[in-house]
Parts: C-alpha cells; sequence; structure tokens
C-alpha cells in the first residue's frame, strides 16, 4: 500500500487533513500516489483557499493592498516612505562626510585590521622587487586560502552542516562567507608577512604591517565616501525602479508606472544610463574638490559636536 498524505504550498504542511476545503498535492516522497483533491483536481500544485491564506498568492499579492486596513503597515512599507528611507540614507551619508574632521585630516589614516589588510595589499611596498615578490604571493595566497577556507569550511561544513542555518542552505551566502574569511585570512597572512621581515630584512621596522594605512585621513574619506555613495545610490536607485514595476500600490504614480512598464527598452537604458553617469559624476565632484562644503554650508548648519553625533 502506498504511503500517501495531502500537502498545502502555502502553510508548508503534509498532513491527510490539511486543505481540506482546497486543492492538494500528494507526498510522493515514498513513492505515494496522487489521490483527487476534495475540488476535483488531481496532483497539481494548487495555492491555499482558506481565507487566511488567500493572499500568498503571488497573483492576488499584487492586489492585497486594496484589502489592507490603513494601518501602520500600510504606510510604513508604501511606496513614497520606501522612497524616502533610501535617499535620506544618502543624504545623511554625505552630511556625515562633509562635517566629519577627519575629511580633512592630513595625518596618517589608522584603523585596526582594516588598517593590516589596507597596506598588506595597497601599500607599504618595498623597492627591492624581491621582497615585492614576496608581499605579492603572500596576499594572493591569502586570498586563495580565505576563499577555499570560506566556501568549503566555513559555509559548507560549518554554517550549513553543523549549524544547519537556513540562510546557508546550498550555495546561499557564499559570497559573503567567502569576502569575509578573505578579509580574516589577509590579517593573519600580514603577521607572517612582519615575521619574514624582522627574520631577513634590515629595513623592517619601515615596511612593517600595522594599522596605519600609508595614506592620509583626508584621502581614505574620499575613498569611503565614494564607496559608501555608490552603494547607497545603486540601492536607492534599484529601490525606485522596483517600485515602479510593482503592482501591491496600484494607485500611486500611475502615470509614470504606466509608462515605466510599457516602455521596457526606454526604461534599461534609462536605469543603467542614469546611473552610471550620476555615479560618475558625484565621484568626480568627491575626488576633484569642485564643491567645498565650507563654502556652502557657511554655518547654515553648526559643525558641532551634537550634529556630527
Amino acid at each position: 500500500m502506498t504511503n500517501s498524505c495531502y500537502y498545502c504550498s502555502d502553510c508548508d504542511i503534509y498532513d491527510s487533513n490539511t486543505c481540506a476545503t482546497g486543492a492538494a498535492t500528494a507526498c510522493v516522497s515514498n513513492g505515494g500516489t496522487a489521490p483527487a483533491a476534495p475540488d476535483g483536481h488531481t496532483c497539481s500544485h494548487y495555492q491555499c483557499h482558506r481565507p487566511q491564506h488567500q493572499y500568498n498568492n503571488l497573483d492576488n499579492l499584487s492586489q492585497y493592498s486594496l484589502h489592507m486596513e490603513k494601518d501602520f503597515r500600510y504606510y510604513f512599507q508604501h511606496p513614497y516612505a520606501r522612497l524616502f528611507v533610501a535617499y535620506f540614507v544618502v543624504f545623511c551619508n554625505f552630511l556625515i562626510f562633509a562635517e566629519d574632521p577627519l575629511s580633512h585630516s592630513l595625518m596618517e589614516c589608522s584603523i585596526p585590521v582594516l588598517g593590516n589588510v589596507i597596506s598588506f595589499v595597497a601599500t607599504k611596498y618595498p623597492h627591492d622587487p624581491y621582497w615585492t615578490a614576496v608581499k605579492v604571493g603572500l596576499w594572493l595566497t591569502a586570498i586563495f586560502v580565505g576563499l577555499v577556507f570560506g566556501k568549503y569550511i566555513l559555509h559548507h561544513i560549518i554554517l550549513r552542516r553543523v549549524l544547519r542555518l537556513k540562510m546557508f542552505r546550498d550555495e546561499c551566502g557564499t559570497w559573503m562567507v567567502m569576502f569575509a574569511s578573505v578579509f580574516i585570512s589577509c590579517y593573519f597572512f600580514s603577521f607572517i608577512y612582519n615575521f619574514l621581515l624582522v627574520w631577513a630584512n634590515p629595513k623592517a621596522e619601515e615596511l612593517l604591517i600595522n594599522s596605519y594605512m600609508g595614506m592620509t585621513y583626508a584621502s581614505f574619506m574620499k575613498v569611503a565616501a565614494c564607496g559608501t555613495w555608490c552603494g547607497d545610490f545603486f540601492t536607492a536607485w534599484m529601490i525606485t525602479d522596483m517600485m515602479l514595476q510593482d503592482n501591491l500600490y496600484p494607485g500611486w504614480a500611475q502615470t509614470l508606472r504606466s509608462f515605466w512598464h510599457k516602455h521596457t527598452t526606454t526604461r534599461i537604458c534609462v536605469f543603467w544610463t542614469g546611473a552610471l553617469v550620476i555615479a560618475a559624476l558625484v565621484i568626480t565632484l568627491i575626488v576633484t574638490d569642485k564643491i567645498s562644503w565650507d563654502n556652502l554650508n557657511k554655518d547654515f548648519i553648526a559643525s558641532t559636536e551634537l550634529s556630527r553625533a
């Protein structure tokens, strides 16, 4: 006799009594067959017909806002609220960059751990080609070790097999884990490089890897501002594109959303052209100091500990 049961794809439950009023599919893990569901359908993927699950269907989800109460959640996830948060983060990051005194400091930048990795990979290279080759070989080895350890040991064995975390099932999260493991690997390999310098190089004191990056705070803050700008802007830009394509709130920006839906080629061109041009323009302004916050501000927003906090 075959072992069969009903399955509700919305509830994610295997039970002989699950979704008795709706369509169901058969659990065939043990060779079971598909008995007819109460509504006459046979083995297939049907959604639950119970009221509390009727909006889990992706087809119905686009009209979900029409049935929602105008409560906190309705306004919290409204497209205007999402867009405001996304672009307000961009503004706040630029305000921090403009107000932070470190953005104008000419002292050598020192950040624990991060400084070690940057000076190991990007700065403090010796003039001797032999030691340059040693340093490059070590950080290339560190990257390779970090990638292998991060994917196969940390992700596959520890996070996925031992801890059984669902967020790391299959190949999910491998890039994040591998990036973190490469960063840590470079940090530890910098100590191996320091040991070799002290052991065999008479000018080791000038080349030792530490938290000092070999660049000023002003230069580092420009690099950080370019990175945060790209991350924040691309995120906000993608959110804008997704909100214009989404149907969850059919009443907002109807004209623009209609144009966005009908002109696919134009949408793609506008998205990528706008992203690249705006990003390049702002990065140019950051790097070249064409715009000075001190000249624009004129104490409009007083630079105090409170404003910087």
